[in-house]
């Protein structure tokens, strides 16, 4: 029998934060034990990680180690080498096994005699069962019953340990209502020491997202007069924060409050008020406030946290310091801040702190933070809020060799195939007002007013902060985007007009990028050529089979799909796709401007769409014709053709539809049936829904509360009556 040689002690792996629990935040808690589906597999292990495992325990098992390293010494010889093995007799098999039946026995006695042991056990075996997901409500009720009748009185003696923590989680997650407000109320007046326990702040975020509105205003107040302390505790923070998000903006400003002063921590009759109030109110204690505040964010920032991202309520403290701080004062804070910006931009307090330390820094500091922000860029871009920020670096920046390396280099780039990013950022609702914001600046028509606002109210400090002209830095940011712009919108642009967001910036990319773009307008004009089912399908070429091009084009088929993008649809039959083109040749004007003269882009490009279109014009014009009301776009690209074209796109529609012998008389005659119809069909659906009204629904005001149009209007109101007539008028001239 071979020699019983020692086997290796496996090592414990530490307890993170992500074997405790879930990952912080308000969302559904469902899967916060996927990762403790290990547990039925290592249950041993899991037992053996006790928190309060006697110091002894650990040296006994160190002796009883070095006791068999002692026999394994034994065997060896002078030199340090192993003797022959050698079988073990019967006597030393008995003497060894009754040992480690012994150990075992031992560790088990040991176990059992630490407190609430046999109540953990038996929560344990109903946890198992009850965190299943296909367990019947039925059955889901009963093991919820049973772990209660278990835990009732309890719960405060068990929650500090890991493996209970989990089990009072599961039950507040799968009990009613009633189950869960008792399992709170027994914590009640401990939800703050609670929150700063590694395992135990669990059980506080459960209380906020499964109680009832009562407790989790328990748990708010149950952090008055503490909130200077939690806001530096790990843990606690966290809590503090999910609290915060979940108040309203009375219990939001009760919680901020208390960083103005200690008066504000421990009276509460009158809290509720913001800063803006109480500085109002007492304008004397405005310096007091910010000194407390500054106090506060002191030590937060010098605490050595890496990561203030996920605090809201410091992000707001930050920004009402820097609102009514002195400049010098805030330009110490900025020395702290300037690291930890590209944490803090995805809220909206996060992103107007980012933009003021942006205005207020100097060159150096401004270079530090755009650094910064490597690798981020394209992220920020998409953010809701992030997003001002590089439009506030593109204003304040003076060194545009800067902003272009670190900044547009990252946004031009390309993916897995030319222009992925960039495609994506043009399509994305906010990270396209960023490249917006290149080619056309302030422009009311592109960008929210809240932004205009806000870059507006900085004019004055930049006056003092940027030495450049800002039609200057406008000019050398513009030449630095222009050129890859404009190469993804030749290569992508049957893609990008399709989209109202991107194709916004095809047009926007028409007038104010630099470059040759003759060869965009032509690529945009050849989509508008054919008739309506002459749609090439994508990745159709002569080129042989490659599987990589195919499964590319299979997840760009897919994204397009996801983003409603209709590859198949001819661009003069979908509406969005033909704003785009009008827009172009024919930019939409205030109502009452006076006309002006057409710009040299718009132009060239009706010169090249009508000559796409002139082989199907009475081909489109039937088309539209045949369905008036459906078809307005369409109709309203060659009123525009006629009416602000170049002359030679005039004359191209003009003589198309001469061509056609009495083409506009069968397309009156057609269009008076279609008219007469489609009005019968809604005066019969409008009926029919006076009849029978949406309970509940309020009704909506449309057109036909008014009084019935004339005959004549009707007519006039489609796309394909404006051009029969603008083209009656023209051919007479």
């Amino acid at each position: 029998m071979a020699k019983l040689t020692k086997e290796p002690k496996m090592a414990r792996p530490p307890i993170t934060e992500m074997d405790v629990d879930e990952p912080h935040g308000n969302q559904d808690s469902a899967d916060e034990f996927s990762s403790e589906e290990e547990w039925e597999e290592t249950e041993a292990a899991s037992e053996d990680d006790e928190s309060h495992v006697k110091q002894e325990d650990d040296v006994e098992d160190e002796d009883d180690d070095e006791a068999e390293d002692e026999n394994e010494n034994e065997d060896e010889d002078e030199d340090g080498e192993p003797e022959a093995k050698r079988a073990r007799t019967a006597e030393e098999e008995e003497k060894l096994r009754q040992s480690r039946a012994e150990q075992k026995q031992a560790k088990q006695e040991r176990k059992a005699s630490k407190p609430n042991a046999p109540l953990i056990q038996e929560a344990k075996a109903i946890w198992e069962t009850l965190r299943q997901k296909k367990l019947s409500a039925r059955d889901r009720k009963s093991e919820m019953k049973a772990l209660m009748d278990l835990v009732r009185g309890k719960v405060k003696d068990i929650i500090f340990k890991h493996d209970a923590s989990r089990i009072i989680q599961c039950a507040l997650k799968y009990g009613d209502q009633k189950q869960r407000d008792e399992i709170a109320g027994e914590l009640k007046g401990h939800y703050a020491e609670l929150s700063k326990s590694v395992y135990g702040r669990f059980i506080i975020s459960k209380i906020l997202s499964y109680c009832s509105a009562d407790y989790r205003g328990l748990v708010v107040k149950d952090f008055y007069g503490k909130i200077r302390k939690i806001v530096r505790h790990k843990e606690a923070a966290i809590i503090l924060e999910e609290a915060y998000v979940q108040s309203n903006g009375t219990e939001r400003n009760k919680l901020l409050e208390e960083f103005y002063g200690p008066e504000f921590a421990l009276f509460k009759n009158a809290g509720g008020r913001s800063i803006e109030e109480l500085i109002a109110e007492t304008p004397e204690k405005k310096p007091v406030i910010v000194k407390h505040l500054r106090e506060v964010l002191n030590s937060v920032l010098e605490k050595g946290f890496t990561n203030i991202g996920h605090l809201t309520i410091v992000h707001r403290a930050i920004l009402e310091y820097m609102t009514f701080a002195e400049e010098k004062q805030m330009v110490d804070l900025i020395e702290l801040l300037k690291e930890h910006l590209v944490t803090i931009l995805h809220t909206r307090e996060g992103a107007r702190v980012a933009q003021l330390c942006i205005l207020h820094s100097g060159p150096k500091d401004r270079k530090l933070i755009i650094k910064s922000l490597k690798s981020f860029v394209v992220k920020i871009a998409k953010e809701q809020y992030g997003h001002a920020v590089l439009i506030t670096i593109f204003e304040c920046v003076d060194d545009t060799v800067l902003v272009d390396k670190a900044i547009l280099s990252e946004l031009m780039a390309d993916g897995l195939t030319p222009g992925d990013f960039l495609t994506d950022l043009l399509m994305n609702r906010y990270a396209s007002r960023v490249i917006m914001f290149l080619l056309s600046g302030r422009n009311r028509k592109i960008q929210p007013p809240y932004l205009i606002k806000e870059l507006e109210e900085m004019d004055a400090v930049r006056a003092r902060t940027s030495k450049k002209d800002d039609a200057l830095r406008k000019e050398q940011l513009l030449k630095a985007v222009s050129p890859p712009l404009l190469k993804v919108l030749e290569e992508r642009c049957d893609e990008l007009v399709r989209d109202l967001t991107s194709g916004a910036v095809v047009v926007e990319a028409v007038f104010h990028a630099h470059g040759d773009k003759t060869t965009l307008l032509r690529n945009i004009a050849k989509l508008a050529g054919g008739a309506a089912t002459d749609v090439a399908a994508n990745g159709k070429s002569d080129e042989p089979f490659n599987a990589i091009k195919k499964l590319k084009a299979d997840v760009a088929a897919a994204k397009q799909q996801e983003e409603g993008i209709d590859m198949n649809e001819h661009v003069m039959v979908g509406r969005a796709t033909t704003y785009i083109l009008k827009d172009i040749f024919a930019p939409r004007r205030k109502f009452g401007a006076p006309a002006t003269a057409e710009k040299p882009e718009s132009l060239e490009f009706s010169k090249l769409l009508a000559a796409e279109l002139k082989p199907n014009v009475a081909y489109w014009l039937r088309r539209c014709a045949e369905d008036p009301k459906r078809t307005s776009g369409t109709a309203f690209v060659f009123v525009a053709l006629l009416e602000r074209g170049a002359p030679e796109a005039r004359k191209t529609i003009l003589d198309a539809v001469k061509k056609e012998k009495k083409l506009d008389e069968q397309l009156q005659k057609r269009v008076a049936v279609r008219v007469a119809e489609q009005a019968a069909e809604a005066k019969a659906a409008g009926g029919d829904a006076d009849e029978k009204p949406t309970a509940g629904k309020r009704k909506r005001k449309t057109n036909k509360d008014k009084a019935t149009p004339a005959p004549g209007a009707v007519q006039a109101s489609s796309g394909i009556q404006t051009f029969l007539r603008v083209y009656s008028e023209m051919s007479k001239a």
